[in-house]
């Protein structure tokens, strides 16, 4: 059956109307959900508080998603100490997200902010130790006499393979816009499970393990280490190790 015709005029998710960098803000938070980074429901709890805001309250919007991620947090930590560590970790990994989509419109950078992405990093990390599946580990990569956080997914046993044999390895590095966790969320997922004809250079969980170095940028660091453009050095130091 053929589809119907769109219609005309602008097609883009438009949850705030004539505000794009809030549109494309709620979208990746949305575009965590199937990767357990997001409930629709808790976005959209968020989305309406916003609803009426003036287009540039960027203290708003902060406000609203760390309010939110911290109330998850909290139950999330709950849930931990009653022994559901699976539980647990849903509400850890969406909290590590919503503090991350709060505070990317906070510029300069504020106490407030460092803050909240500090806690995006310890609920993600949290989060990881509660994981059985996949198991994540969070290691330093030493680099120029100083270290790159990265994120360490480990494979399946492939059946009928040694344990003792070598294992490959895929590096992801993020981009300057993106935060470090934030696409964790998708491609730990993606590169353990997505079919190998439609992403062969990241469906490694069969061979290796997928390693995440997070980015070069200095984002994921920069409480401590400054950004720089030269790329194929990090991924040169990245792509040495064997894992």
């Amino acid at each position: 059956m053929a589809s119907s015709k769109l219609p005309d005029g602008d097609l883009a998710f438009n949850y705030f109307p004539g505000n794009y960098r809030w549109c494309h803000g709620l979208l990746i938070a949305l575009s965590g959900a199937p990767w357990g980074g997001a409930e629709i429901d808790e976005v959209n709890r968020i989305g309406l508080r916003l609803k009426g805001k003036a287009p540039d309250d960027d203290a708003a919007w902060f406000n609203e998603w760390s309010g939110e991620a911290e109330r998850i947090e909290a139950i999330g930590h709950a849930e931990a100490a009653r022994g559901y560590a699976l539980t647990a970790a849903g509400y850890l990994r969406r909290a590590a997200h919503y503090y991350q989509v709060g505070e990317r419109f906070v510029h300069p950078k504020t106490e407030a902010s460092q803050a909240a992405y500090q806690r995006a990093v310890d609920c993600f990390k949290k989060a990881a130790s509660l994981m059985t599946h996949p198991k994540i580990e969070h290691v330093e990569v030493p680099y120029e006499g100083t270290s790159l956080p990265g994120i360490l997914v480990h494979a399946d046993p492939r059946p009928g393979r040694s344990g003792a044999a070598p294992r490959g390895a895929a590096t992801r590095f993020n981009r300057s816009s993106a935060t470090d966790r934030t696409p964790s969320f998708r491609h730990t997922r993606e590169a353990r499970e997505a079919p190998r004809e439609r992403e062969p250079s990241w469906h490694h969980d069969r061979v290796g393990r997928f390693v995440v170095i997070d980015k070069d940028s200095g984002r994921p660091s920069r409480l401590a280490l400054a950004g720089r453009p030269s790329r194929e050095i990090v991924a040169g130091t990245g792509l040495m190790i064997q894992v």
